[in-house]
């Protein structure tokens, strides 16, 4: 109900809801909460349907958009070599800080397989069942390889952030997120571990994809099945450069390694266990940088939180 005042201007005394449809203009079948009609919205609907245009031959169906966007890279080579230099540079800094945790995880592993062993080690360092190896020696090395994923990134974090105590800081980085932060890293290498061991062309898209699980836990703001959904995103369209990074570590460890094979198992383990410690905290940190690269560039506000000055002076 309105009036109407001398001043020509109307002034609302009453307010409510519709009470019928607009189209048929009847009100058994209105329902005035959601302003829709059981006679006349199925006929909208249709009609909405019928005016869309028709997908156009040879246009990209959702499959399609997935598939591309697994062979669609976001990283230049020139971005790529750059963090390159900068991991470099952030590990020759501190050297001693990340191999030195990098040998304890692994004499750590070391001494579980001597125990689970009865004082023998086992000759294949991937563990993989199907080279004879133990399945308890291939989670025991899917185990130690996520603690030191975690510590990895820690001390990563910790020193950008100009940490006073480094070590200290890298070892508060496994009660991150209530623990969540190691069980991420813990599940992301399980699910690569497992795509290689099943067949390679399967270990290439598993390790892509579950390639930054880990960073996505500690650095981003996403949670659960969030944080796998994310890191299959930014690592399958970068695939190229995470399997390629994932190849010439491997080389790197393996082959100092196989040129001591004659000499003994024992000492083919060694050299394999050395020269991971060696090499294996240079390509965390690239890998680490490689994510915080990428995330910054992604639309999606809590794939990454605020980096601070000494990240982005790495990145930059």
């Amino acid at each position: 109900m309105v009036t109407q005042d001398p001043r020509s201007t109307f002034h609302v005394t009453r307010e409510g809801t519709a009470t019928r449809c607009e189209i048929c203009h009847q009100s058994d079948l209105y329902d005035p909460e959601t302003n829709l009609c059981g006679r006349c919205q199925p006929l909208v609907d249709s009609r909405l349907i019928q005016i869309q245009p028709a997908p156009e031959a040879g246009s990209p169906t959702p499959f399609d958009d997935a598939v591309s966007d697994f062979f669609r890279p976001e990283l230049s080579l020139t971005d790529f070599f750059r963090l390159v230099r900068a991991a470099g540079r952030l590990h020759s800094e501190n050297f001693g800080v990340f191999v030195s945790l990098q040998a304890v995880v692994d004499g750590l592993l070391a001494i579980s397989l001597w125990f689970g062993t009865g004082g023998s080690i086992p000759p294949v360092p991937a563990f993989s069942p199907f080279a004879g190896g133990a399945a308890w020696a291939w989670l025991l090395d899917v185990f130690f390889g996520s603690l030191a994923t975690t510590l990895g990134i820690g001390a990563f974090a910790a020193i950008t952030q100009e940490h006073p105590n480094v070590m200290k800081q890298a070892v508060e980085s496994l009660r991150h997120r209530s623990g969540g932060f190691f069980l991420a890293a813990f599940l992301g290498r399980l699910y690569q571990k497992t795509g290689v061991l099943l067949c390679w062309p399967v270990g290439f898209a598993t390790v892509a994809t579950g390639a930054f699980l880990p960073e996505t836990a500690f650095f981003g703001t996403s949670t659960g099945f969030e944080l796998f959904r994310r890191s299959r995103i930014l690592g399958g369209r970068n695939w190229l450069p995470l399997c390629g990074m994932s190849i010439v570590h491997w080389l790197l460890e393996i082959i100092p390694a196989a040129l001591v094979w004659n000499l003994s198992h024992e000492a083919y383990f060694w050299v394999y266990l050395i020269f991971r410690a060696l090499v294996s905290p240079f390509f965390q940190i690239l890998h680490t940088l490689l994510y915080l690269h990428l995330a910054l560039q992604s639309p999606a506000p809590s794939m990454i939180a605020e980096p601070t000055a000494a990240e982005d002076e790495f990145l930059s």
